[in-house]
């Protein structure tokens, strides 16, 4: 897809050089800095755009919820996943009644909620459409289901404990989300199980039972999303049933030999991001960055490779510096840790700037709290840009905890009104 650009005049930048102490330079000693140019009046292009569907198959994490924001508006998270019989060939006596059918999903050790403690519909369906393992899907792909909920008794609002133990009889169990599905589908699962071939192997089990489609809605006026350990052994399927002699449970795992992957969506209709995505003037002064595949921001670098005016030029350090807009609700939905920046190539495919291979040592991107600013180093780009090895001005900035967690931000454009974006640069003039 080729990129877009905003038009605006071209604004040529004055070379000056600053204080080293200024916000995004190391400090250096007087000699190091002898034959040193810092410039970071670069004229900078910043808009909100939506971001490109993003890979979410085979994480341990997932997410399940939907959330509402008056800055972001609405976020969804979905789970499609297999379920995987424990073993193979189970020998069922022909006395084995039902029981129940639960399935439970650890919440996550760190950063089990985001948003607020809001009631939620939860809803399960079973997919009728092939997950296939080691195929690789995106948070946009949405598969086929039946049109029945299999909640018991149809989906009713809860409100999530993601901190007390769950106790089962005797046993203490991690929180958990715990759903109890309907008496049909366990009763069928028992029957196909005891007398049926299709628990002979798993090609054959999930050409039976091709998984789960799990998803939620607030029933709250703002909603939360919820993070799941999907790989952890209390989040699985569980068939509980009795025969003459005892009560049994047979258990469905999700593991690394089980395909899921999450789906997102947004709805940002009233929101103050909808603003900025309709109006991309005002990215110049406000721009949103969201997770989950929801919002980028994109810079263009319009006067930039006006550093070559001054001869020829070595970059010792090209930084990137956006401001945070603290005026949020970061307590409710948390801001990204790191961010990092692609852009798109000559063949249009998007690629990392080549400064991320260097290590995030090396290229950043973290939050520096003292600062309130997520610095970028961009050196290698710049340096490959104003050469002519890089063809693209504009990147994008996106969080690199874009399937995990869905957190979000407001920074400041080059025309902010409480803090400035720039791109400050030191560099060697050489013969």
């Amino acid at each position: 897809m080729a990129a877009t650009f905003f038009a605006m005049g071209l604004v040529l930048f004055s070379s000056c050089e600053k204080a080293v102490d200024q916000i995004g330079l190391e400090l250096q000693d007087e000699e190091a800095l002898l034959g040193l140019s810092i410039v970071d009046t670069f004229s900078l292009v910043t808009r909100t755009i939506l971001a490109d569907s993003s890979r979410t198959d085979g994480l341990s994490t997932a997410l399940l919820g939907d959330l509402l924001s008056a800055e972001y508006g609405s976020s969804k998270a979905s789970i499609y996943t297999q379920v995987r019989p424990s073993s193979l060939g189970p020998v069922i006596d022909a006395s084995a009644v039902f029981d129940s059918l639960i399935l439970s999903l650890r919440y996550a050790n760190s950063s089990p909620i985001y948003g607020y403690q809001d009631l939620m519909d939860i809803k399960v369906y079973r997919l009728t459409e092939d997950l296939v393992l080691d195929t690789n899907y995106f948070s946009n792909r949405v598969l086929e289901t039946e049109a029945e909920d299999l909640v018991f008794l149809g989906s009713m609002p809860i409100l999530p404990n993601v901190v007390d133990d769950v106790i089962i009889g005797t046993d203490t169990l991690a929180p958990q989300l715990r759903l109890r599905l309907s008496e049909q589908l366990g009763t069928a699962l028992l029957e196909e199980a005891r007398s049926g071939t299709s628990f002979n192997s798993f090609t054959e089990f999930y050409e039976y039972f091709k998984g789960f489609y799990i998803t939620a809605e607030k029933a709250g006026s703002r909603g939360n999303i919820l993070r799941f350990d999907l790989l952890s052994a209390d989040s699985r399927l569980n068939l509980y049933y009795h025969d003459d002699s005892d009560t049994v449970q047979y258990n469905f795992s999700i593991n690394e030999n089980t395909e899921r992957f999450l789906n997102f969506s947004h709805d940002h209709t009233g929101s103050d991001a909808q603003s900025v995505l309709d109006n991309p003037e005002m990215g110049q002064a406000d721009n949103y960055i969201q997770s989950l595949a929801g919002l980028n921001l994109e810079i263009t670098f319009e006067t930039v490779q006006h550093l070559l005016d001054q001869g020829n030029v070595s970059i010792n350090k090209a930084q990137l510096i956006l401001p945070v807009d603290l005026v949020q609700d970061t307590m409710a939905f948390g801001i990204p840790a790191r961010m990092f920046a692609v852009y798109e190539n000559t063949s249009g495919e998007i690629v990392s700037i080549p400064d991320i291979f260097e290590g995030e040592a090396f290229s950043d991107g973290f939050y520096d709290d003292n600062v309130n600013a997520y610095k970028l180093n961009l050196t290698r780009y710049i340096q490959q840009l104003i050469t002519g090895v890089i063809e693209n001005p504009t990147i994008r900035v996106l969080p690199t905890s874009n399937s995990t967690a869905p957190s979000m931000v407001k920074v400041f454009g080059p025309d902010g009104m409480m803090e400035k974006a720039k791109l400050v640069i030191t560099y060697t003039e050489f013969n």
